[in-house]
């Protein structure tokens, strides 16, 4: 008995130390309000990791992209953001301006 108890502990233990994505979202959100971008980041691709079908965590991620002057990183992930949520309307935007601001920029009223 005493060792299922201890067993049980430890396990409490290692699951108060998980993060789920949200909390590593949230991070990255503050970290990227803060400009630090690399950890933001870092951060959002663990939350994304830890769950892939969250659109927003894609479109925040890509705009983390955008500041870093990785467009085409931006693309793929406003892309995937569209994908995983066709009613996105921040991905939708925010792939428009970086269309707009690019070399593309017929593009950003074909495909808003």
């Amino acid at each position: 008995m005493k060792y299922i108890l201890s067993c049980a502990a430890l396990f409490v233990g290692f699951v108060g130390f998980a993060q789920n994505s949200e909390e590593f979202a949230a991070k990255a959100k503050i970290e990227f309000e803060n400009d630090n971008l690399k950890e933001s980041l870092k951060l959002y691709g663990k939350a994304i990791s830890i769950d892939t079908s969250k659109s927003d965590y894609y479109c925040e991620r890509g705009q983390v992209y955008v500041q870093l002057n990785k467009f085409q990183e931006a693309l793929l992930d406003f892309n995937k953001s569209i994908v995983l949520d066709n009613k996105n309307v921040d991905a939708f935007h925010n792939r428009a301006i970086l269309y707009y601001s690019s070399q593309y920029p017929d593009y950003a009223i074909m495909k808003h």
